[in-house]
């Protein structure tokens, strides 16, 4: 069942980006489609779980609220990454972020690093730099095409650090498709209130069914990953489902969507896929 749930988690993510690529259509507004996304994935996990609880244990629910809100600045980060640097950069930029759940399994719940593993995190954090654009001292540095890829690497392994420690001392107090249901539904209160402040609370039909689709691969890739967790160690379960969304993104990103790649990120691409695979060794 383990090897199941990681082609699934993979599945999702790689359709994750594809919906979020799409999203960025002068013809859609991305927040009304996170919004719509969310509140898809509220409803998904809400009756997706095998007995609805009486009543939720504080701990959790702490933590799905904290999640919910990073779940929506990620989201967006990711969109935006992948507006201004191209799908390959921003999936890779994400997926690299790898190396802070994987230290939450090393050194937070024990489990066994190889040297090869070792040296794996070390390429990893090389290969984020080369994937930013190089700017000569002529060049004025374009703030978002660098702080958007940091960002999203930060918040990213935040959030995938969370889901393990979740995973290992909570998941007994509440079923994940809960879980995953307080963090969509904190999300989906915290995009709608944006769209009220910024006074565009209306849906374009476009942004309803791309919202939708949007919430069942994102819902998807969370949820399985959490499954695949409790049959695979988790130092072994960010690797596998990293590079082969990197390698499958990359490629997508290249061939279908026409991203452009300078040199020196094709040579952090390369890096970060060498990372992973060294990871998962």
């Amino acid at each position: 069942m383990g090897a199941t749930y990681l082609l699934l988690s993979i599945a999702f993510s790689v359709g994750l980006a594809q919906c979020l690529k799409i999203a960025e259509r002068p013809s859609v507004r991305v927040v009304p489609v996170l919004v719509v996304n969310y509140a898809a994935a509220t409803v998904l996990g809400w009756f997706s779980g095998s007995q609805i609880p009486t009543a939720l244990p504080v701990v959790p629910v702490i933590m799905g609220v904290i999640l919910g809100i990073l779940f929506i600045i990620n989201l967006y980060i990711y969109g935006k990454t992948i507006q201004i640097n191209g799908m390959g950069i921003g999936i890779a930029a994400m997926r690299l972020s790898l190396v802070v759940p994987i230290l939450v399994s090393l050194i937070w719940f024990g489990e066994s690093i190889t040297t090869l593993q070792s040296i794996g995190i070390i390429v990893a954090l090389s290969a984020l730099f080369l994937m930013i654009p190089a700017f000569s001292p002529k060049t004025e540095i374009d703030l978002k095409q660098v702080g958007y890829p940091i960002a999203l690497f930060v918040v990213s392994g935040g959030i995938d650090g969370s889901l393990k420690i979740f995973q290992e001392l909570y998941a007994h107090q509440l079923e994940e498709s809960y879980f995953l249901s307080v963090i969509f539904f904190c999300a989906f209160i915290c995009g709608v209130l944006h769209l009220i402040f910024k006074k565009q609370f209306h849906f374009r039909w476009r942004e309803l069914v791309l919202g939708v689709g949007t919430g069942i691969v994102n819902y998807g890739s969370t949820y399985y990953l959490l499954r695949s967790l409790t049959h695979v160690s988790g130092s072994v379960v960010f690797p596998v489902v990293n590079v082969s969304v990197v390698v499958a993104g990359t490629a997508i990103g290249y061939l279908v969507w026409k991203d452009h790649v300078r040199s020196r990120q094709w040579l952090g691409l390369c890096s970060a896929t060498i990372a992973l695979i060294l990871l998962l060794l």
